[in-house]
């Protein structure tokens, strides 16, 4: 089977996947929290069985090895993930919104921390499947934008009724997420592929929005849709060397 084919199977398995967990019977005062977690889980669950099918075990291994990159793109990827959340409050202090930093609400660091082991189940799938089979025929600008679009599509269930984004406006919400890709993307390909760091710039951005507090869901997204549009942006411009190069001359 084709690499195009694989991915194409993926992205096409997940979102079809993704969109039938809003479907499944829970608990109403869990289904908010319980579908995300599902959602997460849903990338490493569609691409574990398409590997071992395509490759066997030993690429189910390479699946699984993390050891890329230096020791110092780790603590990169926190850094850039939580200062996306900062740019995010500096832009809605700067529009006057009633944006804060609130650290005082019971299981704030329990919510920072978690956030980053379930990001971990989306960068497998989406990352280290995807795109790095992606990137061996296109520039990371286009794998980050050919991935990008179908991910953000899934973060539409959780705008759906009774999700915990509900009320946010679905296109600023799916530029946000094709944005944010484009800064994993960096981070994966500037790290030599490692999953730690994308899982963290994607953890720490899911996690410090305990900076982004006092806005409405619609609000929230509109803000983080100007200020996520502006990094890629500035890191498409920084490093457009690396994002527009082919792949015969990476």
């Amino acid at each position: 089977m084709k690499r195009t084919s694989t991915i194409g199977w993926f992205v096409l398995l997940t979102v079809s996947f993704s969109f039938a967990a809003y479907f499944i019977p829970l608990p109403v005062e869990s289904r908010s929290l319980l579908v995300p977690v599902i959602l997460v889980l849903i990338p490493t669950l569609v691409c574990i069985p398409i590997v071992l099918f395509t490759e066997g075990r030993d690429g189910l291994r390479q699946l699984f090895s993390n050891a890329r990159g230096g020791p110092q793109w780790p603590l990169i990827g926190a850094l850039v993930g939580a200062g996306m959340r900062v740019a995010v409050l500096i832009l809605g202090i700067l529009f006057g919104t009633s944006i804060k930093a609130d650290f005082s609400v019971p299981g704030t660091w329990f919510v920072v921390l978690a956030t980053i082991p379930l990001a971990y189940f989306e960068e497998l799938g989406w990352r280290r499947f995807a795109l790095d089979r992606l990137l061996k025929f296109r520039s990371p600008i286009e794998s980050a934008l050919w991935l990008g679009i179908p991910w953000g599509i899934i973060h539409l269930v959780v705008i759906l009724p009774g999700m915990m984004s509900a009320g946010s406006p679905a296109i600023p919400q799916t530029i946000v997420l094709i944005c944010l890709g484009i800064v994993i993307t960096w981070g994966y390909v500037r790290s030599g592929g490692s999953v730690f760091t994308t899982t963290l710039i994607h953890g720490a951005q899911n996690g410090f929005v305990v900076i982004n507090r006092g806005l409405t869901n619609a609000d929230a997204t509109w803000l983080m849709m100007w200020a996520y549009l502006l990094l890629a942006v500035i890191f498409v411009l920084a490093d457009r060397k690396m994002f527009f190069a082919k792949p015969a001359s990476r």
